[in-house]
């Protein structure tokens, strides 16, 4: 997927995100969405799209296995500590990103 693409999801994500919070009268947390939407296109800014198999460490298997796990205490602090949650909502856009590459023809590299 393209950096356009993964641009657009996330935006789709945030104004979902944004009426469930609204409906629940927790506007006040959009800021999440936001981060949910930077998050989505993190990865293409840390491995730039130059050639179409660009995909390394930063699109690989293993660094979604590695978010998934960093998910565990994110969510434990966050209990204690507010503002941890805009990582955890970061970490969430990205494995977003990576689950749409996973969808493509390439994959994503072990």
């Amino acid at each position: 997927m393209n950096r356009e693409e993964h641009f657009t999801t996330g935006f789709i994500l945030l104004i979902l995100f944004y009426f469930i919070m609204s409906y629940f009268n927790l506007s006040s947390y959009f800021g999440y969405a936001t981060i949910l939407l930077i998050g989505s296109i993190l990865p293409d800014i840390i491995e730039p799209a130059k050639h179409y198999t660009h995909r390394n460490y930063f699109h690989s298997k293993r660094f979604l296995k590695a978010l998934y796990i960093s998910l565990i205490p994110l969510i434990l602090i966050g209990f204690f500590v507010n503002n941890i949650f805009y990582i955890f909502f970061l970490i969430i856009g990205y494995i977003l990103h990576l689950w749409l590459d996973s969808t493509t023809k390439m994959g994503l590299p072990n």
